[in-house]
């Protein structure tokens, strides 16, 4: 089986057209992005509410295994609701720090799903609503994780796992990155290893259903964005 590797956004994205017969609508402040047809096909639509605040519709499948080396430019809270794919009819909290990855995408494997992007000056107010339901062990399992990069950056423990969070999501931490600091974090918590740190539950009827209406928004310009913010 073929492997790609895809080393920046633009060697798969490309700008596309808010005409696209694929979307369910759009407006031309919306951001398209669609797959350069050598990688895979499909598209990525990213919906700006407010400075804040994001929705994103994306439908894409790959033609062969991709390997992709991913960025994150700035810290954000996802929410991720996924309509096909792996996890579907899973809802899912994913917390974006500015870290490397690699992002594996399988074969004729299709993702459709809606997610919503909280940028880092929403990051503590929305996370802490949410920290408040989760189970102890979750909670713990994030703050562990969130410690790993203050340690990596830092090479000592933060005073509170808040403070951990709170200087990774200010970028109060520009020391370079330390393989040997995280390795040993790891390995004095394997609990850690093969975790995503997702915090993850099965999408409601009520979740469906404002999907749908999401999908089917009648309005365009501000209008339309006023919707979308309210659902």
């Amino acid at each position: 089986m073929a492997i790609c590797f895809l080393n920046k956004v633009s060697d798969y994205l490309h700008p596309g057209s808010p005409n696209d017969s694929r979307l369910f609508h759009a407006d031309s402040s919306d951001q398209i992005q669609v797959w350069s047809p050598q990688v895979g096909q499909g598209y990525v639509q990213t919906i700006p509410l407010r400075e804040d605040l994001s929705l994103v519709i994306v439908d894409d499948t790959m033609h062969n295994t991709v390997l992709m080396n991913t960025y994150k430019q700035e810290a954000s809270l996802e929410f991720e609701f996924q309509l096909v794919g792996p996890t579907q009819g899973q809802s899912s909290l994913v917390p974006h720090f500015e870290v490397r990855g690699l992002n594996i995408r399988p074969a004729q494997q299709r993702r459709f799903k809606v997610e919503i992007f909280f940028s880092a000056s929403a990051f503590m107010t929305y996370y802490q609503l949410i920290a408040e339901r989760l189970f102890p062990q979750a909670l713990d399992l994030f703050h562990k994780g969130v410690q790993v990069l203050h340690n990596n950056r830092l090479g000592y423990q933060a005073v509170s796992p808040q403070a951990a969070l709170s200087q990774v999501l200010h970028h109060t931490i520009s020391s370079s990155p330390s393989s040997k600091l995280i390795a040993d974090y790891l390995l004095s918590n394997p609990e850690l290893l093969g975790s995503d740190h997702t915090i993850q539950q099965a999408m409601t009827s009520e979740m469906y259903q404002v999907i749908h209406q999401i999908f089917s928004c009648p309005y365009s310009g501000q209008v339309r964005r006023a919707y979308l913010e309210r659902k």
